[in-house]
């Protein structure tokens, strides 16, 4: 089965989520990996537009809300992103083989109550799967907290660019990653049903939000008779690790509050889907109705003969 056609709103957020190959946790938690992590988000939003409302990194994925000026910015922004934290991670972990398994899953978030139960969803990770009692004790990328102070997330760049660059025209000579590393902190946007409300309503949502997430999570844990895995035992974890067995749910088209909300979604992408392959084959046959709506990308072995999408 194909993947589904993008289809982007820069007025609707979406949330995506890409997984480690086999499940592995390459992705655990470490001080510089964070900050890695962070840093290499905050380089792809300011160079392609991004307001991201929403990161966390669990041990095998990494998961953001976003909302983005096009579908191509989209693709650009994941594409520098997923290659940026891989190099990384093979630094740091001494990873060598593919890390990521495929391509991200992005799903449009249709209403505004739905932004909301996505940042609870986002918030409680770490916490729903007994690894820690509070949000901020996770040592990982985790929003939650620098949401409610309204801080951004401190994170780095290493320009390893330059830094080869610099290998070839010194051989031989040792050379300081430090000298090419630079602060780049991750700005986060308020959700667009939040955008409107002073920063003190948003930040008491965002603590209300953490209160909740946090006292469900104690109380299945009292019903269950779990306990918390520890953050030390989290960061003793092998990042090559490949678990026997790894949870998957189905990956919805949207995330909607309501069912009118979904089917209004679903309308909408259909229209947009069947506009889209008008246009690719009106693009096929050189016919002068080809106009491709708006919110797509261009197929990349048409776009030399493609006009633009409608702005």
């Amino acid at each position: 089965m194909g993947r589904p056609i993008r289809f982007v709103d820069e007025k609707t957020p979406v949330e995506t989520t890409i997984r480690c190959i086999q499940q592995r946790y390459l992705l655990r938690p470490s001080p510089k990996l964070n900050r890695r992590i962070v840093g290499a988000a905050a380089y792809a939003a300011l160079k392609y537009m991004v307001k991201v409302h929403s990161i966390y990194a669990m041990s095998n994925h990494l998961s953001i809300i976003a909302t983005y000026p096009s579908a191509q910015a989209m693709a650009d922004f994941h594409r520098l992103l997923n290659r940026k934290v891989s190099v990384e991670v093979g630094h740091l972990y001494g990873w060598t083989g593919p890390m990521w398994e495929g391509r991200y899953h992005a799903i449009p978030i249709a209403d505004e109550l739905s932004q909301i139960e996505r940042l609870r969803y986002a918030f409680s990770n770490g916490v729903k799967e007994n690894l820690v009692t509070r949000i901020k004790d996770w040592p990982g990328v985790h929003c939650a907290t620098n949401l409610c102070d309204g801080t951004s997330l401190p994170g780095e760049f290493v320009d390893r660019v330059a830094m080869d660059a610099a290998k070839r025209r010194n051989p031989g000579v040792v050379l300081d990653e430090a000298d090419f590393t630079v602060p780049m902190n991750l700005e986060l946007h308020p959700m667009p049903c939040l955008a409107h409300r002073p920063f003190g309503e948003r930040a008491s949502v965002m603590r209300r939000l953490v209160k909740e997430v946090e006292h469900d999570a104690e109380e299945a844990r009292r019903r269950d008779g779990k306990t918390v895995l520890g953050v030390q035992r989290i960061l003793a974890m092998d990042p090559t690790y490949r678990p026997q067995k790894a949870a998957k749910s189905p990956m919805p088209l949207v995330h909607a509050s309501t069912r009118a909300a979904r089917k209004a979604w679903r309308a909408a992408y259909i229209a947009f889907v069947e506009a889209y392959r008008r246009a690719v084959d009106a693009l096929r046959t050189h016919r002068d109705d080809c106009k491709f709506p708006e919110g797509c990308i261009v197929p990349l072995t048409l776009a030399c003969d493609a006009p633009a999408p409608a702005t």
